[in-house]
């Protein structure tokens, strides 16, 4: 049965599933900020024409792929369901007029709308009661009156048990833009600020409180000014409630001042310290602060980030993390360092490296660094400690033979026993198995088609035939299969694509030809055992090799494309910033019913998710006539198409893929493998099962399942 799903698979165009997260790889505008549903973590959702949903994890930005985000609306809310441990996002507005009522889930993995209503509302505050395991909703504008009253605020309180949205009986003040923060010591939700629906609408400063049966107004010795905007979230840190918003000193000219208070209970009290203009609070859960996110969106700059000290008392912010001011080729990964290696050749940032890491770029300032040049090729040589670069076009345009090496600290000129002849462009490849340094052709006036290879000490020259001689072609080394492959580059005359496989020994041309891109670049994928080929000019597509052909895989920005050994995934990097190639989550959908047999209308089940290279995917038919034929069909869509009897068949070129008998209880379970099937993440299997049932409602002899979808992720 896997040959025969692989060779359905395989002879189907693939189309783009996935996708580069975009450019700019932090957020420019903080659109909403929340406790994630992972603890330690926090949710940010930036708003760019649609949502886009961020992680941020200590003092990194990392971009979560929105398979079906919330549609995008304003004036929503997010609150944190710890109980859970998922996010939710409740009401907003599209328009002036247009109010949602809707419930979105976030579970740290993507967003899932909830058949649950709330009242149509937007401007409006929530508050997750942990000890009534109540999520609190109060006020916001729930109507739009006709001019000149406009929208009013309203002052009923409703609550979501995880399941259902209810109104309580306690009315609270009518408020919206106000906030609503949970004390788990006093076990109550306080209320603060926010537009009231007085004769004039205006701003208050104001607290009130609720236990979860009536709203009480809380008098404070002292309040904090009338702030907008604002956010309240408790501090676990300091066991109060911490409010921080934005106070208007004058009109003419608009200035507008920051404050920050704890509330305990009781008492407001200001804290002398406050972030700067902006920004929205959030709870950090496991680390026991409160984190503070401000973007800087005219500039595209990395937001701002502060988090409260308790110990000083104040704010503390994060510096902006210094980078390479532009990226240029050789760029490569360190496994034993876990670290990228980016050494700025070109011209006038001759001899800067730099060290991507866990804590950001840092530029290394070694005594000696190799002369600035163009067209160089680096690499790491697996389990020695070094990286090694050699050769490209020196600043008077003539080809470079030096070889140097990296070990993570120095860079020293390797003086080798022998040596490839000066060149640029040559393809470059890390032999995890051989420890060692593939170097194919380059250029030095004419395109070279020579081999070699670089064993930490000397150059071994190991071939002269094979491809045709060229430079600038892209090698990548695939530890699985203990091959290299050689893809595309040009000589004087014309464009390469073809590809090849250097089995250490031989070269052998293998499958068709690819697309016509320059500059490419190829990277293993080793988590998905996948070669991807990506273009580092504007051809920025990205194609993946299955084998005997190139397939489309996704698009994105022009940039060099390595594997992170330590995350386990792809990274682009681009002339500016950071790109991840996003993973195609596996996915199950349904359509229609079955058509009766024996005993009712069988059904189709999935057992475990169609994730690709795993083992744990199974498909079951249940309730189907005791010892029959079962078969099972596949296509790559669904479409109804009207039996007689009420069947409907939903393949509209179905594909015969597995049969076998059921049980004596009617049932039958077999596995679907998916082992090899990486090239094809994000293709859509459609499914449907049929049964020989002499009792069957089509024409006395079938029996039909509903069709079963399956994505294929990763």
């Amino acid at each position: 049965m896997r040959r025969r799903l692989l060779s359905f698979v395989a002879s189907l165009p693939l189309l783009p599933a996935q996708t580069w997260s975009e450019r700019v790889v932090h957020p420019i505008t903080v659109t909403g900020l929340v406790a994630d549903a992972v603890p330690g973590h926090l949710l940010l959702l930036e708003d760019l024409g649609r949502f886009r949903t961020w992680t941020v994890v200590g003092n990194t930005f990392l971009p979560r792929q929105d398979v079906s985000p919330p549609p995008r609306r304003q004036d929503f809310a997010l609150v944190h369901d710890s109980r859970r441990r998922r996010v939710l996002l409740i009401g907003g507005a599209t328009d002036a007029v247009s109010f949602v009522t809707d419930t979105w889930a976030w579970d740290g993995v993507r967003w899932t709308q909830l058949a649950a209503s709330p009242p149509p509302r937007h401007s409006h505050a929530l508050a997750y009661d942990a000890a009534r395991d109540r999520v609190v909703l109060h006020g916001g504008y729930a109507q739009q009156l006709p001019p000149p009253w406009g929208p009013t605020p309203a002052a009923t309180t409703h609550e979501f048990d995880g399941t259902t949205w209810r109104q309580i009986g306690a009315n609270g003040p009518a408020r919206a833009d106000h906030r609503l923060g949970y004390d788990p010591v006093r076990q109550r939700t306080v209320l603060f600020g926010g537009q009231d629906n007085g004769p004039v609408t205006q701003a208050t400063n104001d607290t009130f409180a609720y236990d979860g049966t009536a709203w009480q107004q809380v008098a404070t010795p002292m309040a904090p000014q009338t702030l907008w905007p604002l956010d309240l979230v408790w501090d676990q840190g300091r066991s109060a409630l911490l409010l921080h918003g934005e106070v208007s000193v004058s009109m003419f000219p608009p200035r507008t001042v920051t404050q920050s208070w704890t509330f305990d209970g009781s008492t407001w009290t200001q804290l002398a310290i406050s972030p700067v203009t902006g920004g929205r609070l959030a709870a950090d859960t496991l680390a026991g602060t409160v984190a503070w996110i401000a973007s800087d969106s005219a500039n595209l700059q990395t937001p701002q980030i502060a988090r409260f000290d308790l110990a000083a008392g104040a704010w503390t912010p994060r510096p902006q993390p210094p980078r390479p001011t532009v990226f240029a080729d050789p760029i490569a990964m360190s496994v034993q360092w876990q670290q990228t290696i980016a050494w700025l050749d070109g011209f006038p940032n001759s001899g800067r490296t730099w060290i991507l890491d866990g804590n950001g770029w840092r530029e290394r300032n070694p005594a000696a660094s190799p002369p600035g040049r163009l067209g160089s090729a680096l690499a790491e040589v697996f389990g020695q400690n070094q990286m090694v670069l050699f050769g490209g076009l020196g600043s008077t345009n003539q080809q470079l033979g030096d070889t140097w090496t990296f070990d993570g600290t120095t860079w020293a000129l390797a003086v080798p026993a022998n040596a490839p002849s000066p060149r640029e462009g040559a393809a470059v490849a890390s032999d995890l198995l051989r420890q060692s340094v593939w170097l194919f052709g380059g250029f030095d006036g004419q395109a070279l088609g020579d081999t070699w290879e670089w064993n930490g000490l000397d150059w071994t020259l190991r071939a002269t035939t094979g491809p045709a001689a060229r430079s600038y072609g892209a090698m990548a080394h695939d530890p699985q299969r203990a091959r290299v492959l050689l893809y595309g580059g040009a000589d004087l005359t014309a464009q390469h694509t073809d590809t090849w496989e250097w089995d250490s020994t031989v070269w052998r041309q293998v499958g068709s030809n690819g697309p016509a891109m320059w500059f490419s670049q190829l990277v293993h994928d080793a988590g998905r055992r996948r070669t991807l080929l990506h273009g580092r000019n504007a051809q920025a597509t990205t194609w993946t090799w299955n084998g005997s052909s190139w397939l489309p895989l996704a698009s994105g920005p022009a940039g060099t494309p390595l594997f992170d050994f330590s995350r386990n995934r792809v990274v682009l990097h681009t002339r500016h910033d950071t790109a991840v190639l996003t993973p195609t989550p596996a996915d199950i959908a349904a359509r229609g019913t079955g058509c009766a047999g024996s005993n009712g209308p069988p059904e189709l089940v999935v057992y475990g998710r169609p994730i690709v290279d795993r083992d744990a995917l199974s498909l079951g038919v249940i309730h189907a006539s005791p010892v029959s034929p079962m078969l099972l069909f596949t296509d790559l869509a669904a479409s109804p198409r009207p039996l007689p009897g009420g069947c409907t068949l939903w393949l509209p070129q179905p594909f015969w893929l597995h049969w076998q008998l059921t049980d004596a209880g009617g049932s039958a379970t077999f596995p679907l493998p998916l082992r090899g099937a990486a090239p094809f993440v994000g293709m859509e299997l459609w499914l449907q099962a049929a049964v020989l049932d002499q009792n069957g409602a089509f024409g006395n002899l079938l029996a039909l399942t509903s069709a079963r979808g399956l994505r294929l992720g990763e």
